[in-house]
């Protein structure tokens, strides 16, 4: 079966994450008005809200997952071209075995075959879906940030209501125990919010900071392969369409992509990416997943 291209993979996960929006709206709808009210729902309320976050955390974890694959396949297809480029000069096979007969033939074959590979086109074009899921991504954290600031809020202040929740405690004592247990129910359930938040929000940091990486390095490469072909005027229109990338080339005009740092930032992005998504770490380096670490 052939594999969805970028674009549907990338409609769906768009699609996913808008219809997300309504359910964390009504679970924030329903925490602000027992806030509001002082008083819990009722348990039908609470187990809709319950249903409603174990719908969220499926759809959440398959849409992640389908953006982790497209940030792998990314850097895979980065890795490539680079390795591609750097052997560039270098004959196969087939290549030496015509350089017995003739230099110029084997160098023309070489030639031919790197030409071949079209890398000055793909790499356009990986930019381009780079800068597409990144804006898809920061997006997508920056409004998680905004829930969990306002769930956060909420939180805190039922928390202070939490003695108004309940009955006297010296009318019943086994009613006092009851309505102890469904505050704490209560609690727990609307303070699973913010964990569900701080978990997205570091799955996003994760998936932007490697594709950062990945993008500075294709970035490097396609203004080499640019000066090369003589396409410059090609490539700065490329460019000037990265609506959410552009501080990456904004960076390497400047003469702030340098190698070693690179390697630096790439090391910190490999780490936090393979331990949040270990199926897609190379087996030698494979990790068990981390407790997420969301940004403030």
């Amino acid at each position: 079966m052939k594999r969805p291209g970028f674009n549907q993979i990338f409609g769906e996960a768009a699609r996913q994450i808008a219809g997300m929006w309504p359910n964390i709206s009504a679970s924030r709808a329903l925490l602000s008005q027992t806030v509001n009210a002082r008083e819990l729902p009722q348990e039908d309320a609470l187990s809709a809200e319950t249903e409603r976050q174990t719908v969220e955390t499926r759809r959440w974890r398959l849409v992640e997952a389908a953006l982790a694959a497209e940030v792998a396949r990314f850097a895979e297809a980065a890795r490539r071209h680079k390795l591609a480029f750097d052997r560039r000069d270098q004959p196969n096979r087939r290549e030496r075995l015509t350089g017995f007969l003739s230099a110029g033939a084997m160098r023309r074959m070489t030639d031919r075959r790197w030409r071949r590979l079209d890398s000055f086109d793909q790499l356009g074009r990986m930019l381009r879906h780079a800068d597409a899921l990144y804006g898809l991504v920061a997006v997508t954290r920056e409004r998680l940030q905004e829930e969990r600031h306002a769930c956060e809020g909420d939180l805190a202040r039922l928390a202070q209501y939490r003695p108004e929740l309940l009955p006297p405690a010296d009318e019943d004592a086994a009613a006092f125990v009851d309505a102890v247990e469904e505050v704490e129910a209560s609690l727990a359930l609307f303070g699973a919010l913010p964990k569900a938040f701080n978990a997205r929000i570091a799955g996003c940091n994760a998936l932007l900071h490697k594709l950062v990486v990945e993008t500075e390095e294709v970035l490097i490469l396609y203004r080499v392969l640019a000066d090369l072909s003589r396409q410059g005027v090609v490539a700065e229109a490329e460019l000037s369409r990265l609506v959410h990338l552009g501080e990456a080339d904004a960076r390497f005009r400047s003469g702030r992509l340098i190698g070693r740092d690179l390697d630096r930032l790439r090391e910190a992005a490999d780490a936090a990416f393979f331990r949040m998504f270990p199926r897609h770490a190379p087996p030698e380096t494979r990790l068990e997943p981390a407790a997420p670490e969301a940004s403030a």
